[in-house]
């Protein structure tokens, strides 16, 4: 393609690694810029140098933070490279996000290990940040230029039999007992949210075992409200599901089901003739089109991530929609109903983990950890 001396060249953002390191494009412009909002990865550092020698970059986002204003210091760097949120350090200015986040952020929560898991905005830091990049950012919301339709939410209670209640239980205190036994080391957002994924398995119906590839069967009651929601709803559901199991629960009970990767089924969809099709948010969340299909959409296992919600949600929730767009989501146990406070950007991750485990988060504060 650069051979060709083309005029527009796309290409994914997987892509970057194959550009050339010391070609030149006049314009660069990234789309979903909120995939480089970390610094640390391969991605964001050949984006760094590709935009670097640009004369005219553009970022677009719909969601240019996940849970912090930490998230806009990679993707402005990236416009700028570093010149806004550069802190004046003895009469010269550090680009660097070390000493922005000391600049504008307080730890808020210091494992006994002296690692930081948790950042906050000092007071009016979130504005001043705006403020030094309001001359090259623009925020345009879709409500106030584009005609959309009504977003809303339903929230199913579904009641696991009493076995899978016992289960829930005894797993989630063997979880307490792990924190507690493998010290700070478990104590971040990631790596506990990985121990209540077990939790969230039982809400689902099964669990995997520890060393094997085996399946446990528990119950069916989200199956079961499901298929409620398909009769009431009268219209096509889009169904994301968190696990492969729960994709395979799901398509036992729905034969008709299709998934987005099956070949035709996102053409079918659109024409109205697939009644249910399955997506898993990390493979359906950004550039699909699916508005044409249906309106509702279920949540059977909420998952943690806010971008991945909104962006999935989006794929019916768009301009073309002619229905108010219904998101249902299927909630068995705490750790379903943390999970969606999560995506609504009511809590961090740390804290609905913690919440989830019955584990007071002040147990952790200032390098205090049980």
């Amino acid at each position: 393609m650069l051979a060709s001396r083309a005029d527009i060249i796309t290409i994914s953002q997987d892509s970057i690694k194959d550009v050339p390191e010391k070609h030149k494009f006049r314009t660069v412009i990234i789309d979903e810029s909120h995939n480089f909002k970390s610094r640390d990865t391969n991605r964001w550092r050949l984006a760094k140098k590709i935009t670097k020698r640009a004369e005219h970059v553009w970022l677009l986002t719909g969601t240019p933070t996940g849970n912090s204003s930490l998230d806009l210091w990679p993707q402005v760097y990236l416009l700028d490279q570093g010149e806004r949120l550069g802190v004046e350090i003895a009469g010269r200015k550090n680009t660097g996000i070390v000493a922005f986040r000391n600049r504008y952020f307080s730890p808020a929560l210091i494992l006994d290990s002296g690692v930081v898991a948790k950042w906050t905005p000092k007071p009016g830091a979130d504005q001043r940040i705006l403020q030094l990049i309001g001359d090259i950012c623009l925020s345009m919301k879709a409500e106030d230029y584009l005609d959309m339709p009504d977003l809303f939410t339903n929230e199913v209670k579904v009641e696991m039999p009493s076995a899978a209640q016992r289960a829930y239980e005894g797993l989630r205190d063997n979880l307490v007992a792990d924190l507690e036994i493998l010290g700070s080391t478990i104590h971040t957002a990631a790596n506990s949210a990985v121990l209540t994924d077990r939790l969230a398995q039982v809400t689902a119906g099964f669990l995997y075992g520890d060393e094997t590839k085996a399946v446990t069967r528990l119950h069916s009651v989200k199956i079961d409200a499901l298929k409620e929601i398909a009769e009431e709803a009268g219209s096509p559901l889009l169904v994301f599901y968190r696990f492969i199991e729960e994709a395979n629960m799901i398509r036992e009970a729905f034969p008709e089901a299709k998934g987005v990767d099956d070949r035709g089924a996102l053409d079918d969809w659109n024409r109205g003739r697939v009644p249910l099709l399955l997506a898993h948010p990390k493979s359906a969340g950004a550039g699909l089109n699916l508005q044409a299909g249906g309106h509702h959409i279920v949540w059977t296992s909420p998952n943690w991530s806010l971008i991945d919600y909104k962006q999935a949600n989006d794929r019916l929730h768009r301009q073309g929609q002619g229905h108010p767009v219904i998101v249902h989501h299927l909630v068995a146990e705490k750790v379903d109903r943390e999970a969606i406070k999560v995506v609504r950007g009511k809590k961090t991750l740390l804290e609905a983990v913690l919440d989830t485990l019955g584990v007071d988060p002040e147990d952790y504060n200032e390098g205090d950890a049980a």
